[in-house]
């Protein structure tokens, strides 16, 4: 497997791709499928996703994902990642050592921002994945060697702070992240 960029593997490939993600009917992209059509149209917005990345197998596509720029020296990780499902594991161990494809993707993507950042970031919906954060959080030192922090509070990730979604939990090396924070009690108190 190798990861390679966005001009490797074409951009009109990668519309193509998402088009047919989009139009799918499996349940295991249900929770992806209205970030699909999002993504038709804003792609290539450098100031959403400065870079994308994508996981190959022999010339088979087994993941993307890319890097949001937050601000100042502060991105996100890993963001918009999807892996299909011949690639997918559904369960984490506890003592994970192997290279899934998000950490190959991650790898790369740590490559590509080197020293730039003073903030890194990833994160997971819900409340209920916090236990798969921590199992996150530990390989994450894993790969990289560095400190990673679970923040104890839900921050948010994107515009909308009336939106569940947007409050996500996030795992994160360097500075704390200037952004929102809510108590997971609030959080579980939103509709």
């Amino acid at each position: 497997m190798k990861v390679i960029r966005l001009d490797k593997f074409g951009e009109e490939r990668f519309v193509k791709t998402l088009f047919e993600l989009m139009n799918e009917k499996h349940s295991y992209n249900r929770r992806n499928q209205e970030w699909f059509e999002h993504l038709i149209t804003n792609w290539d917005d450098k100031r959403k996703y400065s870079e994308w990345f994508f996981l190959m197998n022999e010339g088979k596509l087994c993941a993307f994902a890319s890097i949001q720029p937050y601000y100042h020296r502060c991105y996100r990780m890993l963001t918009r990642l999807y892996i299909t499902r011949e690639h997918r594991r559904f369960t984490q161990t506890k003592k994970d050592e192997w290279m899934t494809p998000s950490m190959r993707l991650l790898n790369k993507q740590l490559q590509y921002i080197d020293e730039r950042y003073r903030t890194l970031f990833v994160s997971l919906q819900d409340v209920k994945r916090r236990p798969a954060a921590e199992r996150y959080k530990d390989k994450l030192e894993w790969l990289t060697c560095n400190d990673w922090d679970l923040h104890p509070d839900m921050v948010q990730t994107c515009g909308n702070p009336k939106n569940k979604q947007c409050w996500q939990n996030v795992i994160y090396t360097g500075e704390t992240p200037k952004l929102n924070m809510m108590s997971i009690e609030e959080w579980k108190s939103l509709r």
